[in-house]
């Protein structure tokens, strides 16, 4: 049994992505949590008069969790998990990687756009204008998966065809 350095760096990697996606998530859920029995055990019955707003608080854990996630994107490997995962980028390993890193920029940007947006806004407009911000990104995203796959298919075709003879 032969493993590559390649194939242990990306399982290692895995690992630490989902380890720190899953702490992450049991991360927020606490602090929820914690909100919610502040809220309940003093009795709070408007919420506007609590000093923490819980949508700017999960909006700018949003943000920080992009930027992570932003910076990791461009160093995975091709997966059916976690990435910009369109059937555009997931053609071959060129759209793969290009994918992943304009995906990436996309995702810090965007990371820093919400946090931004959730420490000068309140309630029901952090969270409009937070998902307006998710929203508007992703069709970019996309675009740019079918303009790559687009640019490369000759190319794959054309190794394909050198594969088969």
């Amino acid at each position: 049994w032969r493993c590559n350095f390649r194939q242990f760096l990306f399982a290692t990697f895995g690992n630490f992505i989902l380890q720190q996606t899953g702490i992450f998530s049991l991360l927020l859920f606490n602090v929820m949590t914690g909100y919610f029995l502040y809220t309940d055990i003093n009795k709070v019955e408007n919420l506007s008069s609590v000093s923490v707003d819980i949508s700017q608080f999960i909006f700018i854990f949003l943000g920080i969790f992009m930027v992570i996630n932003g910076t990791i994107m461009p160093k995975i490997q091709m997966n059916s998990v976690m990435g910009l995962r369109t059937p555009w980028s997931m053609k071959n390993e060129i759209t793969w990687k290009k994918s992943q890193r304009f995906g990436g920029i996309t995702f810090m940007i965007t990371g820093i756009l919400i946090i931004l947006v959730s420490c000068f806004t309140r309630g029901f407009v952090c969270v409009l204008c937070s998902l307006g911000i998710v929203i508007l990104s992703l069709p970019i995203d996309i675009y740019y998966t079918y303009k790559v796959a687009k640019k490369y298919e000759s190319l794959w075709s054309e190794n394909e065809n050198e594969r088969k003879f």
